[in-house]
C-alpha cells in the first residue's frame, strides 16, 4: 500500500469529506489534505529529497506528522518517526544509524534535539522560529506538486523505519516495507469492524 496513492484516490471520490479534526477543532477534508501534501512533497523534492532518502520526525501527534508521512511516501522516501522523548545519544544514534537527510522537529523540543543532532541536510521546524531551521509552513507553501509519484517495489523497498527498545533496553531499528503497511488497516477492518465512515482519536 502506498498511503499517498490511497489519499489521492479518496480525495477524488470523497474529497469534501472530513479526513482529520485537529486538536484546535479544525476540520481538514481529504481534498485539502491532498493539496497540502502535494505542496510538501514538491518542496521536499525541490530540496533534494528522493527515493530511498530518510525523513525523520520528532513531533507530537498532529496534522504535520500526517502530512510528512504522506509526502515522504509520494517520493518513495523512507519515513522515520521518533519518540518525542529522544534526545542526546538516543537521538544521535537513531539519526546517524539510518543516515537521515531531513528532520522535522516541533518548536517545543528543538533545544533538546540540538543536543544529539548530527549534520542533517534539511531541518524543518513546526511552530516557532530558531536559527538554522526552516519554518514548516513557509517551506510547505513554497512547494508545488512533485513532478511524478515515485515507483516502488512494495515487497522490497523500505517505507518506514521504527525504533524500539527491546528487553535489553538498547535501541533497535525495525524496517517496514510498503506491503507491510497493509497489516494495521486490514486488522482494524477485520477485527474491529472499522469502515470508512468510522472516526478514531489519538491521544498524546
Amino acid at each position: 500500500m502506498i498511503p499517498y496513492s490511497e489519499l489521492k484516490k479518496t480525495a477524488e471520490t470523497r474529497g469534501s469529506r472530513t479526513a482529520f479534526i485537529t486538536d484546535e477543532n479544525v476540520s481538514v477534508t481529504f481534498e485539502a489534505l491532498l493539496a497540502r501534501v502535494e505542496k510538501l512533497a514538491g518542496a521536499l523534492e525541490g530540496a533534494g529529497i528522493g527515493k530511498g532518502d530518510v525523513v525523520a520526525v520528532l513531533l507530537p501527534n498532529g496534522i504535520e506528522f500526517v502530512e510528512l508521512f504522506l509526502a515522504t511516501g509520494a517520493l518513495g522516501a523512507v519515513f522515520q518517526p521518533l519518540d518525542i522523548r529522544f534526545q542526546g545519544e538516543e537521538l544521535q544514534y537513531s539519526l546517524t544509524h539510518t543516515g537521515v537527510k531531513c528532520l522535522a522537529v516541533h518548536g517545543t523540543g528543538v533545544e533538546g534535539a540540538k543536543l544529539g543532532l548530527p549534520d542533517v541536510h534539511l531541518r524543518l521546524l513546526v511552530a516557532g522560529e530558531t536559527e538554522g531551521w526552516i519554518p514548516y509552513e513557509w517551506f510547505l507553501e513554497a512547494g508545488r506538486p512533485p513532478t511524478a509519484v515515485a515507483r516502488v517495489d512494495e515487497d522490497r523497498d523500505d517505507a518506514v523505519y521504527l525504533f524500539t527498545s527491546g528487553t535489553t533496553g538498547s535501541l533497535k531499528c525495525v524496517p517496514m516495507t510498503w506491503r507491510q503497511l497493509n497489516h494495521f488497516p486490514n486488522d482494524m477492518a477485520s477485527r474491529l469492524g472499522a469502515n470508512q465512515d468510522d472516526r478514531g482519536i489519538t491521544l498524546i
